[in-house]
């Protein structure tokens, strides 16, 4: 097997694990938005029930603005993440047509 099917057999294989990182990432993420949503949904009705009952604390509320600062965060840091996960997919598919082309050079000496 020549170097450049090695490299090319090591890239796909790179690939292939990045895909399978993405999925189980894209699955966790799923995931903690649902229960933040839900805990959101938590903090803002007991926080509607607070003013309703004008029982003057400010906890529910704090707790709803922390939870919506939470969420913003996260939603941050998944976008990071995802940008991460495409540049080294990228950089894989770039030495993917390196190795593409070492091949055809070699073929035509």
């Amino acid at each position: 097997m020549e170097e450049w099917e090695q490299n090319l057999d090591a890239l796909k294989r790179e690939e292939e694990e990045l895909q399978i990182v993405r999925q189980k990432y894209r699955k966790k993420v799923d995931d903690t938005n649902e229960f933040l949503i839900e805990c959101i949904m938590s903090a803002n009705a007991f926080r509607q029930d607070s003013i309703e009952r004008n029982d003057g604390t400010d906890f529910w509320e704090e707790q709803f603005l922390l939870l919506k600062e939470i969420e913003r965060k996260n939603l941050d840091y998944q976008e990071e993440c995802e940008e991460r996960l495409s540049e080294e997919l990228e950089k894989i598919e770039e030495q993917k047509e390196i190795c593409r082309l070492d091949s055809e050079k070699i073929g035509t000496e």
